[in-house]
């Protein structure tokens, strides 16, 4: 009997250890605890395997192999991207929890602008867009919406925003940007990171600046190209913007296709893990882009085998790889890599560690389900449809308006020709979106905003770049214009010479010529872009015979309006030469057609201003704004014309239909190189006859410096609203570390000395004492 005693007493103390040891194990689980605590606690639990599986990412279109949910229900797996419904979420997650950790998938999406790989989405403007808004709380605004609908449809990050600063604009992926300006740049990733995380963990997203570094300066604009940048130039100008990221509390960086003087971006150990990760204290995790770390052998040539590929990747500091195919991609040659010594465990720790942090901020591990009720309304709220509106209204840029042509009047124009490729189409909603089915095209916006006023009269003259038809003059004199006009249509016909004719007559018979033009990044016609993701071309010109339909218009003699869609420069020397009025529409999102509208009809005042320097021709490449002295000592003057230096339209360049003063512009004279911040004050008045958003925009010169000093470089800025003869003081907090740079011995100092600041037309200097 007493040996029956022990015995249950031995079992219940075995049973009470059991108990207390899996309770300990499973700390992670316990929400209440600090997230650090959990992250130790779940690391130290794991096996090999298990780790490497969260550094493994899948993409959607895989996840029906077998091998996909042998991982998951095995060992867990760290992400999938693409466009996946909620239900398959579910179902994925489901079978994570399977597994004996419970480690919930994070689920990624490139949602850019919106979700706008999925139907119904809203689709606020591009990214340069919003960068001609020159409004960072209404970046903010947009994408705390975005991320918040991103979230309500099942993914928890978004490979968002594009920081790459863009030196040459035949760069497809201009539109993903937020332009040439480092500065600019920076205070819209800060505006976009905070945005999409806000509340991260329980109604934002983990937002993924991209790409680490140097795309937007790749030779020829192409985006897997090298790009050869000076380590100052490096620190000054393409890192700033993902410094602003890591600081705004980014919690994913992407890493670039390209190389950087030879070294690819994901094998830069001093990118990646000096900088970024030791320099800087990012505490997220690195993501590589599409095959990326494959290319290290098949691409770059600097490994000779696909397991070389691996372990320089990894050790160089990319944290989890995208994308596996199989399981000999990735996780198969990782754990032998790992066994081999090949790469350290310190190494897979730090990577591990760095994803479960990522995964417990957005809140995977209490909640990783998607709520099916959230989902069925993830989009087109009222809120999200008034800023997505707003951001349109803000960003559309008039560059000429001679002779005052808009506002369009009807007391001089009654009949209204619109025409063009981009009249009636959805490339008003740029890359990274599919078409949607509440749009309003231009053509839409205008009909709607004419009323009974205007009439309207529409020809469809084919679109940016399709099928190559060629009309024939038997069936040009034959066919019924309004019948083959809707047979190329059908046919998704480019504009040609026939419907060049047919818009001229047309013309004739209106008082004002509307035509829309530009470029085509939609992933509709993936095929057939003419700008975006993997889409460079050698040309910042109009496609096809777009000119040609713009000079033929122009040669009726009647009033030409041009508005061009686009993410990219375009420039065409002769519209910008002969066009009386231009209006650069960007990628304005859904709403952008009623946002045209309300501007070429008065409804609303134009306030966007480019972020863009605009060369005049490819041949002025690179033009960005913030060149040194010496690049216009001698320049074109003496083998061209005097004016061959200026671009056809500076950068910050944007007019209104109403006129501002800039007055009373006030700097203190001595500032101390201790101070943090400089006060600034100008005062702005609107002296027109409309109201109107004015974006007052602060550049800084230095007179002199151990480096030679960019010519300007923009510090600040602030969207300022004012009605007709209001006047308000606009203060800036310039801070002191902005007035520095990187020395000879590459130390970022701030030098004493005189100082420019520039604020409209008025000018005023400072100086830094010692």
């Amino acid at each position: 009997m007493r040996k029956l005693y022990y015995l249950i007493c031995f079992l219940i103390f075995i049973a009470l250890s059991i108990t207390i040891v899996q309770a300990q194990s499973h700390v992670y689980l316990n929400p209440t605890l600090p997230i650090e605590q959990r992250i130790e606690n779940l690391l130290s639990i794991m096996t090999l395997e298990e780790k490497i599986a969260q550094m493994d990412l899948w993409a959607m279109w895989d996840v029906e192999k077998p091998e996909v949910s042998e991982e998951i229900e095995k060992y867990g797996l760290g992400g999938i991207l693409g466009e996946i419904t909620a239900e398959k979420n579910n179902q994925l997650q489901a079978l994570a929890y399977k597994q004996r950790l419970k480690i919930p998938i994070l689920f990624q999406i490139d949602a850019c602008h919106g979700n706008g790989m999925q139907e119904g989405a809203t689709i606020y403007p591009t990214s340069i867009s919003m960068a001609a808004s020159f409004n960072r709380d209404l970046a903010f605004k947009t994408a705390r919406m975005a991320g918040i609908e991103v979230r309500d449809w099942g993914q928890r990050a978004t490979y968002t925003p594009t920081i790459d600063v863009v030196q040459d604009p035949r760069f497809g992926r201009s539109g993903e940007t937020f332009g040439e300006c480092p500065f600019l740049s920076s205070l819209m990733s800060d505006a976009y990171t905070r945005g999409y995380q806000e509340n991260v963990g329980k109604t934002g997203v983990a937002c993924c600046p991209k790409h680490l570094v140097g795309g937007g300066v790749s030779i020829g604009g192409v985006n897997h190209a090298s790009a050869e940048i000076s380590e100052r130039t490096l620190r000054q100008v393409f890192l700033s913007p993902f410094k602003a990221a890591v600081d705004a509390g980014a919690l994913m960086i992407m890493t670039g296709h390209n190389d950087i003087n030879g070294v690819p971006a994901h094998a830069n150990y001093e990118i990646m893990t000096k900088i970024l990760k030791n320099e800087w204290g990012f505490k997220g995790f690195i993501v590589s882009d599409m095959q990326d770390v494959k290319n290290l052998d098949g691409l770059h040539k600097i490994a000779a085998t696909h397991e070389e590929a691996l372990a320089v990747g990894i050790n160089a500091g990319v944290d989890m790889y995208m994308n596996s195919e199989k399981l000999d991609d990735f996780f198969r040659p990782m754990i032998e890599l790992v066994k081999q010594g090949k790469i350290p465990m310190s190494r897979i720790d730090d990577a591990v560690r760095r994803i479960l942090r990522v995964k417990f901020m957005v809140g995977l591990f209490e909640s990783s389900q998607v709520d099916l009720s959230k989902n069925a309304k993830a989009f087109g709220s009222d809120k999200a449809k008034e800023i997505a509106l707003q951001g349109a209204r803000e960003c559309l840029t008039l560059l000429k308006n001679n002779d005052q042509i808009l506002p369009i009047s009807k007391q001089k124009y009654q009949r209204i020709l619109v025409t063009g490729p981009n009249a009636d189409n959805q490339n008003i909603i740029g890359d990274w979106a599919i078409e949607q089915p509440q749009v309003i095209t231009i053509l839409k916006g205008i009909e709607t905003i004419a009323g009974n006023d205007f009439t309207i009269d529409y020809f469809n003259c084919g679109v940016v770049r399709g099928k190559a038809i060629k009309v024939t003059q038997e069936m040009a004199e034959t066919a019924d214009p309004r019948i083959l006009e809707q047979k190329l249509k059908k046919e998704n016909a480019e504009v040609n010479d026939w419907s060049i004719t047919e818009a001229v007559k047309r013309a004739k018979n209106n008082d004002l010529v509307v035509v829309v033009v530009g470029g085509q990044a939609i992933r509709t016609n993936w095929g057939l872009r003419t700008y975006g993701e993997s889409c460079d071309m050698p040309s910042i010109g109009l496609y096809g015979k777009q000119l040609e339909l713009v000079q033929a218009l122009y040669s009726t003699g009647k009033p030409v309006v041009v508005v061009v869609v686009s993410g990219k420069v375009v420039s065409e020397p002769w519209i910008n030469e002969k066009i009386p009025a231009l209006l650069y529409a960007w990628e304005p999102g859904q709403y952008g057609g009623q946002a045209v509208a309300e501007v070429l009809f008065g409804k609303i005042n134009p306030s966007g201003k480019l972020p863009f320097t605009i060369p005049k021709t490819i041949g002025h490449i690179p033009q960005y704004y913030y060149q040194r002295a010496s690049r216009y000592w001698t320049g074109y003057a003496y083998a061209g014309a005097k004016d061959s230096d200026q671009p056809a339209f500076p950068f910050g360049f944007g007019l209104s239909y109403t006129t501002y003063q800039y007055s009373d512009l006030s700097v203190p004279a001595e500032i101390s190189a201790n101070d943090k911040e400089i006060p600034i004050t100008v005062k702005v008045k609107n002296t027109g006859s409309m109201s109107g958003n004015e974006a007052v925009l602060l550049f800084v010169k230095d007179i002199v410096a151990s480096v030679s000093p960019y010519v300007k470089m923009l510090k600040g800025f602030e969207k300022v609203h004012l009605e007709v003869g209001e006047s308000k003081i606009i203060t800036f907090k310039l801070p002191v570390k902005e007035l520095g740079f990187w020395n000879v011995d590459m130390k970022y100092i701030i030098e004493p000395g005189e100082f420019v600041i520039m604020i409209g037309n008025l000018s005023t200097s400072f100086t830094i004492e010692n």
